[in-house]
């Protein structure tokens, strides 16, 4: 037992020995002088000491709630140390494994993320999460073990951690991360509920074949003292790949308060941190990958190693790879992976020969048992294929193995799947759910789930398809299994397509693409392009459907199964028609067909038949029947492909219309409307209109529907509809669906006038797409300008035949039959028209319905006056929010770097300066003369900073009197002083969150500086009359022309303690005349501005005048030299501002800086006498000049005093400072 030193028993009462370790001793004692209890940590060789220095740095610099302070360390003889800290009390988490009920273990998770979250802000990893590392005592969780904290991404580390609790990541030499650390909580969670640890292993190595091929059950499951939603949440904190598991701790609390309605608390932390650690987790794996990678790099395998590698192989689908190394391992074993091989490449009688052995030898018979199931059912060998499944299942439930039994279950229910039949594989997948969930098997209950959805789509059970599929989805979602979330949300895209929902198809084939983006997989890829193909097809969108089905052929050309090629071809076919591309059309069937030679596809085959019928009917062959085509949809519609089936009922009745094939057609559209009232019954309620949208206007309406009562429901749930409609093109869709629904006609327009009888735009119903009417011709514009004009409907159902239209020539030309033209008048005024026709005789069509109709027609008036007044404030909305966000944008480019021009060295100090600033939020003093641009830079850092999207507000602190300055800045409440008739928020708390500009803050009153000084100190501010503060978050910019510490010498006119509250970092711009090197490029600039403000008009300038510009003193620096820019623009003759011009401008004449060269007064007399005679000076100008002369000539006598020059040139002193002032001198 070890000894501890003299001076720490003379220091404490009552030690006694906490815990006895092979490295380390525990001690608690009393201390005698403050009566606390402290914990005394004494290390027994270098490694320990190591970490015990390690951890007494970290906790000494980083003090949170959950972890223990330190209060000294001490180094001993022999490699050996002695750390004091706090005592904790309580007991370990080992304590409590499998013992507390939910509620405590969302506490006890919440408390270790949070500490973790810290650890992780600070660029550190824990690094040992186990269940000894921890002290619970009264809800509350203590760390008590900092010794292998590292920082992350540290791959140095050596591996390190409680080899149960350790990611998997971590044994082949990855530094420790932030998804290491939420793995290991993951496990010690799992610990706690299940009692259990999650991962076991006899030696070391199969500890880590668990912890990379093993799936875990839920530990809901495992045992009953917590939800599943908690054990999928804890599965996906122990997801094998770290990109799936939460990107950060913060994340794990967040998803346990949405799920649980909780309010545990984040950690605060950097806003950045979330974003660079997604980065890294992406960036660092795929763990398969790089396990792969550090397994092959090594040269001399142990032979566990090679089966593991063998395994992920396997699992990535590396064949070539795999055949390399099945030399290096034990003979049944490579046999097992041969068959792998066979039946991967589809030559299933030799793995047959290879699984016949194994299954003699007993050899992993489960595996054994699938592959030769796979195989013989390939062989066609379908009755033995599943007498094996079916031996294996009995066997399961005698074992009462409910893991194997729903694996099991779910390869058969897939096999009566392939087979059509149907009601077993239902059965099936539903014995495989409930045996997963039986067993806790998340992934096997989210497949058997998925698999059930698939059975139930073929089966046409939509209802129960969308439950399974949105079920299987949330549970992957919750596990963080990204892989199988995307291929379950890629089958529901394609539901939902079905159903008619496209906004919510498209979205998750997006969701699907950005995984696949991140997580290249081919097969998936495939998916989401037929899929997204079949999408656009749907919209008629077929330049973006066929770049993407060439996409898919293109990721078929190396490797394909027989679904996804037989699939590939169909959709090529489908678009072939609709873009009526013959050649393509025998080209591709030609090519299905040899495609179905190899490959025998029921589904394929009928698709073909029903297409190569289409193709007939297109070409107008003469062996069409339509029985047959007819037959061949009722055969695809008995095996479940319902959509494919509607779609090409349209198709056909839309050839038949076109090749005038009437009845036909009436046979088509019988078909459809059986079909539509089995789909009908059928239809998730959410989803009807969304279906009905695609098929609606076609199908042949029973008689009693039109009866008057059901005309006048469906008028009333039309109103109720048209008058909610504030989209335009929406209102005319939903007008036409309605009338072409009642009167059975085959073309739809809607007319707008903005005036009787002016045609401002025209839309035709083309199936669900609104187009412009481009050819006048394809209506009768006759009786529609005659509608429109008598302001009457009119209603015929044989055109040819009424009197009325005999001489109408469009009638006769466009051979039209039923024709409804109904007005839409509002206040006296025509909207427009309804214009409906067809080449038919309608059967729906009654003079009688058209009261009901008219009256709907009022209706539909209100409705498009409401939408275009609508339409009219949304487009200026729009207009404003675009002038807005281009404002915004020119401001924010305006404020860039590049426009505060310059490259002379004083310049580029400034920007190594903003570089440094700009991104902190701590307050910035600019100082520098009027004109040099502290403005601009109070902008610059403003809007380029992180509170770039809040405001900033600006206030010169000389322009507004004292009295009202303090309203100004903090607002006031209604009644505080005489005129508070309102209340005012001030500056600051407009500023809020954003930047506050305080410019010639050296001219602010010393009784508000008091003020100022208080709200900085403070952080908070109180308006004038409120007896409440309000926080308030601001970066304050100050600007000055005075140089304040020469104030504060004087006394008085500035606060010491708020020019260093100010001055935390101080900008000092350079007056003009100290970056002389700057000036071209300052010219150059001004001059593209002026030519930009005045229609490209650009100006040249010579070096000579270049020269004179920048000998100038420029007293008003940047802004005296762009207004003077501007004005000799003005004055340049052809296009050059030359010396002559310069001479125009009277304050270049004396030059004031060059003091040697000063002109005598008669030199001075005579050169302006001149000036005159040529005409270049006016005489107020040269008294001007001359005035100025002797102001300057006087002051430099006295040294630069105001009242001493005053009084010599016998002026007052008011006067003079206001000369000073116009002829920019100074004083100096």
């Amino acid at each position: 037992m070890y000894q501890l030193p003299e001076a720490i028993k003379n220091e404490y009462d009552k030690l006694e020995v906490l815990a006895n370790r092979q490295f380390s001793v525990l001690f608690t004692g009393v201390h005698q002088k403050t009566y606390k209890t402290h914990c005394i940590k004494v290390s027994l060789d270098p490694e320990t000491t190591a970490n015990l220095n390690r951890e007494y740095e970290f906790l000494k610099e980083h003090a949170h709630p959950l972890f223990p302070n330190v209060h000294g360390l001490n180094p001993l003889d022999q490699n050996k140390a002695l750390q004091v800290r706090e005592y904790v009390p309580g007991q370990t988490l080992e304590q409590f494994a499998g013992k507390l009920p939910e509620q405590e273990i969302l506490s006890i998770a919440t408390q270790i993320a949070r500490g973790l979250a810290a650890i992780h802000h600070l660029g550190y990893c824990y690094g040992d999460i186990s269940a000894n590392n921890f002290i619970y005592n009264d809800t509350k969780i203590t760390f008590i073990d900092f010794e292998f904290v590292a920082k992350r991404h540290d791959e140095a580390v050596n591996t390190r951690g409680t080899p149960s609790f350790m990611a998997p990541e971590l044994f082949y030499g990855n530094g420790p991360t932030i998804q290491s650390d939420l793995y290991a909580l993951g496990a010690l969670l799992f610990y706690l509920i299940t009692g259990k640890p999650p991962f076991k292993g006899e030696t070391y190595q199969e500890l880590i074949e668990a912890h990379l091929l093993e799936t875990l059950p839920n530990p809901a499951k495992v045992k009953n003292n917590c939800s599943e939603e908690l054990g999928f949440l804890i599965l996906r904190l122990l997801n094998k790949e770290p990109a799936e598991r939460f990107l950060e701790a913060n994340d794990f609390i967040k998803a346990i308060n949405q799920n649980f309605e909780t309010h545990f608390e984040l950690e605060p932390k950097p806003e950045s941190l979330q974003a660079q650690e997604k980065i890294r987790a992406f960036s660092n794996f795929s763990l398969v990958s790089d396990t792969i990678k550090k397994l092959e790099q090594k040269k001399n395998r142990p032979h566990q190693e090679s089966s593991l590698l063998a395994g992920l192989y396997l699992k990535t689908n590396q064949i070539d790879k795999l055949k390399t190394i099945l030399t290096t391992l034990e003979a049944n074993e490579a046999k097992l992976y041969e068959a792998n091989i066979y039946n991967t490449l589809g030559q299933y009688n030799e793995s047959i020969s290879l699984l016949t052995d194994l299954k003699e030898k007993n050899v992993n018979q489960q595996k054994v048992i699938l592959l030769t199931a796979t195989a013989n059912y390939h062989l066609g060998k379908i009755e033995l294929a599943q007498k094996e499944l079916d031996t294996a299942i009995q066997k399961a439930k005698n074992e009462k193995n409910d893991e194997s039994l729903s694996l099991w279950s779910n390869h058969l229910g897939n096999f009566l799947l392939f087979g059509r039949q149907i009601a077993q594989a239902i059965n099936h997948f539903e014995k495989a759910y409930q045996a997963a969930g039986r067993a806790g098997v998340v992934q096997l209950e989210a497949l058997s789930l998925m698999n059930l959805a698939n059975a139930h789509l073929v089966k046409n059970n939509w209802v129960e398809a969308l439950k399974c599929y949105e079920k299987a989805k949330r549970i992957f979602d919750l596990c963080g299994n990204q892989l199988e979330q995307t291929r379950v949300a890629l089958n529901l895209a394609g539901l939902y397509r079905f159903l008619g929902h496209l906004d919510k198809s498209r979205a998750l084939i997006e969701e699907a693409q950005k995984f696949i983006l991140n997580f290249p997989n081919r097969h998936l890829e495939l998916y989401a392009c037929l899929l997204e193909s079949d999408l656009e097809k749907k919209i008629k969108n077929h330049t973006r459907a066929l770049l993407l089905l060439k996409k898919a052929e293109e990721l078929l050309e190396e490797n394909f199964t027989s679904s996804e090629m037989g699939d590939l071809l169909i959709s090529q076919i489908e678009l072939s028609l609709d873009t009526e591309d013959s050649d393509q059309i025998l080209e591709l069937i030609k090519k299905t067909n040899d495609f179905l030679e190899k490959q025998k596809d029921p589904l394929v085959q009928k698709r073909l038949a029903i297409l190569e019928k289409q193709n007939e009917l297109s070409k107008k062959s003469e062996t069409f029947e339509i029985s047959s085509l007819v037959a061949n949809l009722k055969e695809i519609t008995n095996l479940g492909d319902i959509e494919f089936a509607l779609d090409n009922i349209v198709r056909a009745s839309r050839l038949c219309e076109k090749n005038k094939k009437y009845e036909d057609y009436e046979i088509l559209i019988e078909y459809l409307n059986d079909l539509l009232k089995f789909c009908d019954k059928k239809l998730p309620a959410d989803y009807r209109e969304h279906f009905f949208f695609f098929y609606r206007q076609r199908p042949q309406i029973d008689t009693h529907k039109h009866s008057q009562s059901f005309l006048l429901n469906r008028i009333l749930e039309t109103t109720r509809e048209v008058m909610s409609e504030l989209n335009i093109n929406m209102l005319v869709k939903k007008i036409l669906h309605f009338m072409m629904e009642v009167t059975h006609t085959d073309r739809g327009f809607v007319i707008l006038g903005e005036e009787e009888a002016r045609i401002s735009y025209t839309h035709k119903m083309d199936s669900q797409r609104l187009v412009t009417l481009d050819n006048p011709d394809m209506i009768s514009w006759t009786l529609t300008n005659k509608v429109l004009q008598d302001r009457k409907p009119l209603i015929t159902i044989d055109a040819l035949g009424d009197e009325r239209f005999v001489n109408t020539h469009s009638v006769h030309k466009l051979k039209l039959r039923s024709i409804v033209i109904l007005p839409f008048i509002f206040r006296g005024q025509v909207m427009g028209a309804v214009y409906l026709d067809s080449t038919l005789k309608s059967q729906q069509l009654s003079r009688d319905n058209l009261p009901y109709l008219e009256a709907l027609a009022d209706q539909i008036g209100i409705a498009i006056h409401n939408a275009k007044v609508f339409q009219k404030t949304t487009d200026k909305l729009d207009q404003v929010q675009k002038t807005l966000v281009r404002q915004e944008r020119e401001l924010r480019f305006k404020y860039s770097y590049q426009n505060f021009i310059g490259l002379s060295p004083n310049t580029l100090k400034i920007f190594s300066l903003l570089d440094k600033i700009i991104d902190t939020s701590v307050p910035v003093l600019i100082e520098g003369e009027s004109g040099t641009g502290k403005e601009m830079i109070a902008k610059i850092i403003h809007y380029n900073s992180k509170r770039k999207d809040k405001h900033l507000v600006s206030v010169n602190c000389s322009a507004i009197p004292e009295n009202l300055l303090e309203s100004e800045l903090f607002g006031h409440v209604r009644g505080s002083f005489t005129g508070a008739t309102e209340n005012k928020v001030g500056l600051f708390e407009h500023a809020d969150g954003g930047t506050l500009f305080l410019d010639e803050i050296g001219d602010m009153p010393l009784a508000m500086q008091v003020k100022l000084l208080r709200a900085i100190q403070e952080g908070e501010i109180r308006a004038i009359g409120s007896n409440k503060t309000k926080k308030i978050d601001v970066r304050l910019i100050s600007a000055t022309n005075k140089n304040l510490k020469e104030e504060i010498k004087k006394g008085g006119s500035f606060r010491e303690d708020l020019y260093y509250r100010l001055n935390v970092a101080n900008i000092l711009i350079p007056p003009l005349r100290d970056r002389k090197e700057d000036m071209p490029l300052l010219i150059d600039n001004f001059l593209k501005k002026f030519a930009s403000e005045n229609e490209g008009v650009k100006i040249k300038i010579t070096p000579e005048t270049l020269n004179i510009l920048a000998n100038h003193n420029w007293p008003g620096n940047v802004r005296e030299l762009e207004n003077t820019i501007y004005t000799l623009c003005l004055l340049a003759e052809n296009g050059t501002i030359t010396p002559e011009i310069i001479s125009k401008k009277r304050e270049f004449i004396t030059q004031p800086h060059v003091e040697k060269n000063i002109p005598t007064l008669d030199a001075k007399n005579e050169f302006l006498r001149e000036a005159i005679d040529q005409r270049d000076l006016s005489l107020a100008e040269a008294k001007q000049e001359f005035e100025k002369e002797q102001i300057l000539r006087i002051l430099k006598k006295y040294g630069g005093q105001v009242t001493k020059t005053a009084e010599h040139l016998q002026m007052q002193r008011t006067h003079l400072s206001r000369l000073l002032k116009r002829y920019h001198i100074q004083k100096k």
